[in-house]
């Protein structure tokens, strides 16, 4: 999905109340993700592309009377462009661990069972909040958390060694303020964010998870889900680590409900 819009726009998703689905080849029903996060991406020739995150779910057996849950159990999510791409992620319990896989709509995929379907059409269904503001004050920030508005929020960054441009969007779901100066905190995730340390045929598969932090418009704290060994050459598992300061760009906007 080719996308204009720059930090100048306002942010308007509704990620509760947005949501994909998808169809298969193989089965006469469709999943439905609601929408976590999402992340744009900007080349220096200015083209730009939009990739969601979707929340997760447990690996499952489908419409079965029991054992639904697969074993080893898995935390699945999705990460897609509309149309266009989209990577499979599953956390397991067990090895491998992490499992991730990046296809364009209409590739086969393999399958729990081996036998592998093609994903022939991913929608988006997108909603909106219809009034929307930006935040540029710690009293706005302030007023807003503290009467329980929708907030929603856009991290801005450098990344790819100058190459590229990250706006990370996503509603705020925990954040602090301060009574007596009405000094804030955003803490929140997961969001999407890109880690070009990976290897990918397609963009889609650069994508991690993370939790975000900050109390500045100008930088903040990332720590990515990533593989983490809990003893050396041992086996890994799935977690938030590394956290790392970034010189960013943090918008912050109010959703007047």
């Amino acid at each position: 999905m080719n996308v204009t819009s720059s930090s100048n726009d306002l942010l308007t998703y509704d990620y509760s109340r947005s949501f994909v689905q998808w169809w298969t080849d193989t089965v006469n029903h469709s999943p439905r993700c609601a929408l976590q996060a999402s992340c744009r991406l900007r080349g220096k020739d200015g083209s730009t592309r939009e990739f969601f995150l979707t929340h997760p779910c447990a690996g499952e057996k489908m419409y079965a009377d029991r054992d639904i849950i697969h074993i080893p159990t898995a935390d699945f999510h999705m990460i897609f462009a509309p149309g266009e791409e989209f990577m499979i992620v599953k956390i397991f319990s067990e090895a491998p661990t992490e499992f991730r896989t990046a296809h364009r709509v209409g590739e086969k995929v393999p399958t729990h069972d081996g036998r592998g379907c093609v994903i022939g059409r991913m929608e988006a269904f997108l909603r909106r909040f219809p009034k929307v503001r930006q935040m540029r004050s710690d009293d706005d920030v302030y007023a807003a958390m503290t009467a329980n508005l929708p907030i929603l929020a856009r991290t801005r960054f450098i990344c790819n060694d100058g190459k590229m441009e990250a706006f990370c969007e996503y509603p705020v779901t925990v954040m602090n303020a301060r009574h007596d100066d009405h000094r804030w905190q955003v803490d929140t995730g997961p969001i999407l964010i890109p880690d070009f340390s990976l290897k990918s045929h397609l963009p889609v598969g650069l994508f991690r998870q993370a939790y975000i932090v900050y109390n500045s418009w100008d930088w903040a704290e990332i720590a990515m889900r990533r593989p983490v060994e809990k003893t050396p050459g041992g086996p890994a598992v799935m977690h938030y680590t590394s956290p790392r300061r970034l010189t960013v760009q943090n918008q912050l906007f109010c959703a007047d409900i």
